[in-house]
């Protein structure tokens, strides 16, 4: 595929209103007069490859004169959108990789002075404080871009910190007394702050709190698909030490005050406003609408709560392992490296090539042939084989969140059973206590039991204060897998609703680079591009193409020279010929043939490092003669209609000049099998913009002779500069 298929405006400086260009061609000629919008094109693509350079930097406001807003978009292997309100911000070495990329001719300095050199050379010259200043404005950018993907149903940061802190005082508090079945390498004390906890990863804390309290227990090692189901583990195991924690009180009433504690915390589970009744069965649908909380009657009656907790139970196991499948398949189509979607956009983005490559190298191989047509189907259809994926996706990710629904319900309807449950125990053991009403409004009865506790006197023993702080840990713990599941349900829904997939790849990509690029080898350096010895041999290229303009021999070579220290450790450097001539002494010409041919050479020098292979030349006929313009020509052609992957780039030229571009046009025809599209730009109005036509150009089937005379000033042109 090509870098560039098309290019769209709206509202970019002369580009009034909304403008579509075809750029889907190996060469594309930009013609038209002075001041029609031929250099913003090229300046649109390069704000898309390398942000805010320098020379964009210069141009002033990027949306058009009387408009608030603007954009670029391109399709082809730079797929891409901008928005001109906030354009991207200039990424590290943007001038060295945008000369790689462009030759403009009002940005016609040495090139050196662009400090294209002093990056290769000496990457560690303030690179560091270049380097620090993007990663601070990436970091806050990535941490803004992250909390505003959707504007929140409920805080989820904050809601999981106040569950956290709740889980946090009885852990804390539990640490200080530690119980009798606290190991000798039991270090509870590790989850017993916010701050602690955050240290480590909330996540990774919880696990391993778990899997130091499941070590009391004999039992196999359990898996979690969630946080949620860590923290409904936690609760369990507290609730089984609740069972083995010695009792340490001889007094008779210090069992009623345990047993009031325990009622009076369960209570606080229920809402204030409800009633409680008792009876003989649960109510099916859990809580009641009209505020009745049914409890069992009488010791046989629990079996039926118990029979429907163990039915809730087996559905949440069997909704926990369609999650799983459901995660499984997402993984395999969107998110692992080797994903359907990913191997699909490979095709798309290279299949093109690899079919040419394969029909190169093997011809008509029926092996070959097969998977050469194979890999055009794929290329031809691909956007619609990635519509078909995305559809999957979202199908999946439907599932996932009805799944989610169905756990949150299910697990709001299973505390609350558990809570009728342990109730209906609790106070079927009271019944005899006649300052306890046994039925009514729970908030009435909350009261009730803080009286009775009064009465009975406030003594706890060493284990009442564990069993309680165990009570506070196992309701804390449900609280927080609540929230998670909250959590869960809220940030699948917020990625389906608005398909924020991509976009928060994009950002854990830039934060994964991010944190590479503070490594302490992780620092982006140009001189990972190219080494000292590459660089001698990008200078001999770049004289071995200057040979080609007819430079004249006494200026080649033309080396690099040491040109003293800026500051206190910048190395410079600059361009000389053989002659002692410098860059500011050659005429307007031979500045734009080395700068050309320096574009040229970096942008194969530096190849691994383009966002796209494509080369632009701006208002390139203007500072050369017709002996100059056949050798530049010919560049172009070997850049555009190379057979090589390497070296082949996508070719966009700007001209203004009428009688040297249509013979640059000439000069350029495609040979068969390539293709070249001319757009003419015929006119500019301040409403409107530019208007433009688009041709497909081809080579003209001329059986004519040539004359001695044209063939003679062909030739007198080719050797001009080259005879002594």
């Amino acid at each position: 595929m090509r870098a560039i298929t098309s290019l769209d405006f709206e509202n970019f400086r002369g580009f009034v209103g909304t403008h579509s260009l075809d750029l889907n061609a190996d060469m594309v000629v930009i013609s038209g007069k002075n001041g029609v919008g031929k250099t913003s094109i090229l300046l649109a693509i390069d704000l898309l490859l390398n942000g805010h350079t320098s020379l964009v930097e210069r141009l002033g406001p990027l949306i058009s004169n009387g408009h608030s807003s603007g954009n670029i978009r391109s399709s082809g292997s730079l797929t891409g959108e901008i928005s001109l309100q906030s354009p991207p911000t200039k990424i590290i070495y943007a001038d060295l990789l945008e000369r790689a990329h462009f030759f403009f001719a009002d940005g016609l300095d040495s090139p050196e002075s662009a400090a294209d050199v002093t990056a290769i050379l000496e990457p560690s010259s303030g690179a560091w404080d270049t380097v620090k200043d993007a990663l601070e404005g990436a970091q806050a950018w990535l941490a803004h871009e992250r909390n505003s993907i959707i504007p929140a149903k409920f805080d989820i940061q904050s809601s999981r910190v106040q569950a956290i802190q709740h889980f946090v005082q009885p852990v804390s508090r539990l640490a200080e007394m530690k119980p009798e079945w606290f190991g000798s390498d039991f270090e509870l004390q590790y989850y017993s702050s916010p701050e602690r906890i955050a240290s480590t990863g909330w996540m990774q804390s919880i696990s391993h709190l778990n899997h130091q309290l499941s070590s009391i227990i004999p039992r196999k090692n359990k898996s979690y698909i969630n946080p949620a189901d860590v923290l409904d583990d936690i609760a369990d195991i507290t609730n089984y030490l609740k069972e083995i924690t010695p009792v340490d009180f001889p007094e008779e009433h210090s069992i009623q005050i345990r047993k009031l504690t325990a009622l009076e915390r369960k209570l606080a589970e229920l809402p204030p406003d409800s009633e409680i009744i008792w009876a003989r069965a649960p109510n099916r649908l859990g809580r009641r609408e009209d505020g009745v909380i049914n409890i069992p009657m009488q010791e046989e009656d629990d079996s039926k709560w118990v029979v429907m907790l163990s039915t809730l139970a087996d559905s949440l196991n069997s909704l926990g392992k369609e999650r799983a499948g459901l995660e499984s398949q997402s993984e395999f189509i969107e998110r692992r490296s080797e994903s359907l979607l990913e191997t699909l956009e490979v095709v798309h983005e290279h299949g093109e090539n690899w079919a040419s490559i394969l029909n190169e190298s093997f011809g008509e191989n029926a092996d070959c042939r097969a998977l050469r047509d194979w890999l055009t189907y794929g290329v031809r259809n691909a956007e619609q084989f990635i519509n078909v994926a995305q559809q999957a996706i979202r199908n999946l990710n439907d599932k996932i969140i009805k799944n989610a629904d169905k756990v949150g319900a299910l697990a709001v309807k299973e505390a609350a059973l558990q809570s009728e449950l342990a109730c209906g125990k609790l106070m079927r053991e009271l019944r005899g206590n006649s300052l306890i009403s046994c039925e009514g409004r729970v908030a009435d009865i909350r009261n009730d039991v803080r009286r009775a506790k009064e009465q009975l006197g406030s003594y706890f023993s060493r284990s009442d204060e564990i069993l309680k702080e165990l009570d506070s840990l196992a309701g804390a713990s449900k609280n927080w897998a609540s929230v998670e599941r909250q959590i869960d349900r809220e940030e699948l829904r917020r990625k389906q609703q608005l398909n924020t997939a991509a976009k928060e790849k994009a950002i854990s990509d830039g934060e994964r680079v991010l944190k590479q690029a503070l490594s302490s080898e992780g620092i982006f350096s140009v001189s990972n591009m190219i080494d000292r010895s590459q660089f001698g041999k990008l200078l001999e290229t770049l004289n071995q193409l200057l040979a080609r303009f007819h430079f004249p021999s006494e200026f080649l070579p033309i080396r690099l020279s040491h040109a003293g220290r800026r500051g206190k450790t910048k190395r410079t450097y600059k361009f000389q010929s053989r002659n002692g001539l410098e860059y500011s002494g050659l005429s307007t010409g031979q500045k734009t043939q080395l700068s050309i041919c320096w574009s040229v050479c970096l942008s194969y020098a530096l190849r691994n490092n383009l966002k796209a292979r494509v080369i632009g030349f701006d208002d390139f006929t203007t500072a050369l003669d017709m002996g100059q313009l056949i050798p530049a020509a010919g560049i172009l052609r070997q850049l555009a209609y190379s057979n090589s992957l390497e070296h082949q780039r996508q070719v966009i030229v700007t001209s203004h000049h009428e009688d040297m571009t249509n013979k640059l046009i000439d000069y350029l025809l495609p040979p068969p099998g390539k293709s070249m599209k001319v757009i003419n730009i015929d006119e500019w109005t301040v409403a409107n913009g530019p208007t433009f036509k688009t041709y497909n150009s081809r080579m003209a089937l001329d059986n004519r002779e040539i004359g001695e005379a044209e063939l003679g000033n062909w030739l007198k042109a080719q050797l001009h500069g080259r005879l002594s």
